[in-house]
């Protein structure tokens, strides 16, 4: 029994070094996947904070401006540095238009690292001529620049719900506008209407959606209006759109932000998007519309 006493302490000492070995390994796999782990949302925090600094100077730039009118070469200045690319010609989908503008060289040091990384970020332009999905304030127009465009000039208008009315007018370059009311299912018992000047346009309805074709040739912009009488304060456009004109109305920026010069074995792709309307929303200050809960009339 004495005997085997040394060989038994000794087992033991294996087995404890062996365990104490496996927590030792395991802390050191655990800790240089933390250290990975971190390095690459360090790595994909800057990917996305160049994404969307880029993204908001694009926009900033850009703004309501025609794609036509955007420069081949152009410098994009900022808060994290600047940032010089070069863009596409205008490319068509459809009723679409685009243009995809490349920042190459940007150096994450200017922006939220230090690891001397340069990445690159590619932006694409999407101007669509139909807006979705959009909600209109009660008794506020929405503005659509219609000069250029070729006659005759429909639009076509589909909204949810059945509570709204809709006041229609059309600007022309003589100073005169021509107005309408659509009042559907009698959410307005007495809408009144006035066409100073001659008949411009005309619709056509059925529910919840109405189709506009304009035939003058001096039209400047074509307003519409939501009223409603039920205490709701917006409803909302499921599809608003132009046929037959490239009159963009909707634009999209699509920005995609990947590395030029990692070393990483996982290299991220961020990917950002927004979306503004290129219509206007003046303040309608000499168009006032009378309404009470029964009845709508126009000056």
């Amino acid at each position: 029994m004495k005997n085997r006493l040394p060989a038994q302490i000794m087992i033991i000492v294996l087995v404890l070094m062996s365990i104490l070995s496996i927590i030792a390994l395991s802390v050191t796999m655990t800790s240089v996947r933390d250290k990975e782990e971190k390095a690459q949302n360090n790595q994909y925090q800057a990917y996305y904070a160049v994404g969307e600094n880029k993204l908001l100077d694009f926009q900033q730039y850009i703004g309501k401006k025609t794609l036509a009118s955007l420069e081949t070469n152009l410098t994009l200045t900022g808060d994290t540095g600047n940032a010089t690319g070069s863009c596409g010609g205008i490319g068509t989908d459809g009723p679409d238009s685009t243009r995809t503008c490349t920042f190459d060289n940007i150096s994450l040091a200017n922006n939220v690292s230090d690891t001397g990384e340069v990445v690159k970020t590619i932006i694409t332009v999407t101007d669509s001529s139909e807006i979705t999905n959009f909600s209109a304030q009660k008794d506020k127009d929405i503005l659509l620049d219609i000069q250029t465009a070729s006659v005759p000039l429909t639009i076509n208008l589909s909204w949810a719900g059945t509570a709204t009315a809709w006041n229609f007018t059309v600007d022309k370059t003589d100073y005169t506008s021509e107005k309408t009311i659509y009042s559907p299912a009698g959410i307005f018992s007495q809408p009144h209407t006035s066409y100073p000047g001659g008949a411009c346009f005309t619709y056509t309805s059925s529910g919840s959606s109405v189709r506009i074709i304009i035939t003058c040739g001096n039209k400047m912009f074509f307003r519409l209006r939501p009223l409603m009488n039920n205490g709701a304060s917006a409803t909302t456009i499921n599809s608003l759109s132009i046929e037959g004109n490239n009159i963009p109305l909707q634009r999209t920026l699509t920005n995609t932000t990947t590395t030029v010069n990692s070393g990483s074995a996982d290299n991220p792709t961020v990917v950002l998007e927004t979306t503004y309307l290129l219509i206007g929303q003046p303040l309608s200050l000499f168009d006032y519309v009378l309404r009470t809960e029964s009845d709508v009339i126009k000056n």
